[in-house]
């Protein structure tokens, strides 16, 4: 198999707004700008080779944007799966609608981004995003998604153990006590 390197200029389909409109969704800095543009170009090349070496592209744009949050979590993202406000800013959609992205997507392709998950998980239930205060045990979780994807996982396998739930007066703060901390240790090696 051959190596190609594609190369191309964006100054004249770019302009400076929509380079700054670019930054602000993916909220990067100059200086990450090639490699995001990268990274997205890498993204839609492979929705172009799936279009020409597959079945084509998807009928339903549900679909076709299922399949692009797919290609740019494979490409762009690595290993952390995006807030619902983060790919509500790329996609242009309410945060309700990219939750609902989001969720198809991970449901459609899940054998595919399982790693990435469990780590985006992982992650967000260890280190700075984690705290305990006597027998609780705090964490904070930006999406909607990964805390519904806890719980979900707590009711399939320990029902009887407390869910997380939202610390009082705040808005990313979900708390969990001693047990149900213990098994999230142990499902998601923390």
């Amino acid at each position: 198999m051959s190596i190609t390197e594609v190369k191309f200029q964006t100054g004249d389909i770019l302009s400076e707004t929509n380079e700054r409109i670019i930054k602000d969704c993916l909220g990067i800095t100059d200086a990450e700008l090639q490699e995001a543009f990268n990274k997205i170009a890498k993204s839609a090349f492979t929705e172009y080779l799936k279009m020409f070496t597959e079945s084509g592209i998807p009928s339903r744009s549900a679909e076709v944007r299922e399949l692009r949050l797919f290609l740019l979590l494979g490409h762009y993202f690595d290993t952390d799966i995006p807030t619902e406000n983060e790919i509500a800013r790329i996609f242009q959609l309410t945060n309700s609608q990219a939750k609902t992205l989001l969720k198809n997507t991970m449901s459609r392709y899940r054998v595919f981004l399982d790693i990435q998950f469990k780590e985006t998980v992982k992650h967000a239930l260890s280190g700075t995003n984690h705290r305990s205060e006597d027998d609780e045990h705090i964490f904070t979780i930006k999406s909607d998604y990964i805390k519904d994807a806890v719980n979900d996982r707590i009711r399939e396998y320990n029902p009887a153990f407390d869910r997380l739930v939202n610390v009082q007066g705040t808005s990313g703060e979900y708390k969990c006590s001693l047990d149900t901390y213990n098994f999230l240790k142990e499902e998601y090696s923390l």
